[in-house]
């Protein structure tokens, strides 16, 4: 009986702490698909404080056709009969936090802008040493890879448009400075989560009298 009592007064206490929370915090999920010097998906976990002050932690893989790749290189037979998908690429990877400061752009709070900037490891790998062979069912090219690993400064705006409390749209363009070069992408996705408070309730209007 104890047991049972103490779950109904759990439950019962989530709605206003929920409500509660959900006036001055916003707790949500982004992902993207990415478009620019690479190509490839960014997660994010988002906060936001009285929709004024955002902290942002993501993730993101990116790849592209290797930029070092000789002008003769043949993808061989076998290449060809699996799309291309043995054909060297360079990849960047990145974890990255980033704080912001978000003006909204209309009075409903379906539209704001989060102007965000921070700190990010990168991780890089690309292509070298390409040695030239005689390969006909694979590659003419053999090669290795090498990899880096590094600090990186961010640049994230992002357009963000709540429709509703718990979904929304985002277009964020990113720019990452790193050790060895510069990685921008468009970024394209939806958010979900906990995004704004709630729309107050319409007053009812009071009825007119009635004429006798």
């Amino acid at each position: 009986m104890k047991q049972s009592v103490l779950i109904i007064l759990l439950v019962c206490s989530v709605g206003p702490l929920t409500a509660q929370f959900g006036e001055r915090n916003a707790l949500y999920m982004g992902n993207e698909f990415n478009v620019g010097s690479y190509f490839g998906i960014d997660l994010s976990l988002n906060y936001v404080y009285q929709e004024k002050y955002s902290v942002k932690f993501g993730y993101n893989a990116n790849t592209r056709i290797a930029k070092s790749i000789p002008s003769d290189y043949n993808p061989g037979l076998v290449g060809i009969l699996t799309l291309g998908m043995n054909t060297p690429t360079d990849s960047f990877r990145s974890i990255y936090l980033v704080f912001g400061y978000i003006a909204g752009l209309n009075e409903k709070g379906t539209a704001r802008l989060n102007l965000s900037g921070g700190i990010g490891y990168a991780m890089t790998r690309v292509p070298v040493d390409w040695q030239k062979t005689d390969g006909f069912m694979v590659e003419n090219y053999t090669w290795d890879y090498e990899k880096n690993h590094s600090v990186s400064f961010v640049i994230n705006p992002k357009f963000e448009f709540p429709f509703s409390r718990y979904w929304g749209l985002s277009i964020s363009p990113m720019l990452e400075f790193y050790d060895g070069g510069t990685y921008f992408v468009m970024g394209i996705g939806h958010i979900f989560g906990l995004l704004r408070k709630g729309t107050p309730p319409v007053a009812p209007q009071p009825e007119a009298p009635v004429e006798q």
